[in-house]
């Protein structure tokens, strides 16, 4: 499999792929939930709370879930998961809508906060020698073009990405593979000379429906080895490992 693949590109996704999912976003979340159920004195409120977060896919301690709907990248499932909550929950699904769009808004504001705190100089030194080596370097995120703009901006990686795709584009999310032919089309690519790393099945998926040349999972997010190991050809703990990948490091 070494000789036959010669990469000239690699597309990562974002959340739980750049960084650790929970690390990162486990404390805004919580307080995000926490503000925009503050100003309700619902007997049930507590429960709701933690539910909700469970929901998401973050258990209270802050480890991940893989079936959360933060993983699930399909309406459908999403929607499943929200009826079921608001079934157990004794919730109208307007209300559960509502504060859904409460705990986006403080999720944006306080995210902010959070990132500019992390120290990022790994990823930074990753993609800087990626970039060094000739790699085309894509991001492809289901989250929107703000929220993927801020992460980049504090990671300080702008210089080394020459290619984004959020929700936000006219085009279809993962895992249908739309943003990876424009992305190849757009810098004379074939298919098989494009990585994809990512944390969810519906990455893999993505790059199985792309036809990619090599697909890698990482472990930083939905943390699902077993289902990963289905569509990955390799997984790692995290991105550091990627300089050390055999197929990867043959560009060096």
């Amino acid at each position: 499999m070494e000789n036959a693949i010669n990469l000239k590109a690699i597309i990562f996704d974002k959340d739980g792929t750049l960084f650790d999912y929970s690390y990162v976003w486990h404390e805004v979340i919580k307080a995000s939930i926490d503000k925009a159920f503050e100003e309700t004195n619902e007997k049930r409120k507590k429960k709701r709370k933690s539910d909700l977060i469970k929901l998401l896919g973050i258990e209270p301690s802050g480890k991940t879930i893989a079936t959360g709907a933060i993983f699930s990248h399909g309406k459908f499932n999403i929607t499943k998961k929200g009826l079921r909550y608001c079934i157990t929950n004794f919730m109208r699904p307007s209300t559960l809508i509502k504060y859904t769009k409460k705990i986006i808004e403080y999720n944006n504001i306080l995210i902010e906060e959070k990132i500019k705190k992390i120290d990022f100089s790994k990823q930074r030194e990753l993609f800087k020698t990626l970039k060094e080596k000739g790699f085309k370097i894509a991001i492809v995120t289901v989250d929107n073009r703000t929220s993927a703009n801020l992460f980049i901006k504090y990671m300080k990686i702008e210089q080394y990405v020459d290619y984004i795709s959020t929700k936000d584009d006219d085009m279809p999310n993962k895992p249908k593979p739309d943003s990876f032919i424009h992305f190849c089309s757009m810098f004379n690519l074939k298919p098989n000379e494009v990585a994809m790393v990512g944390d969810t099945v519906t990455d893999m998926k993505y790059a199985k429906n792309s036809n990619a040349g090599y697909k890698i999972g990482v472990l930083w997010g939905a943390n699902d080895y077993p289902n990963l190991s289905k569509y990955a050809d390799v997984i790692y703990p995290n991105i550091y490992k990627l300089l050390d990948d055999p197929i990867i490091s043959k560009n060096f």
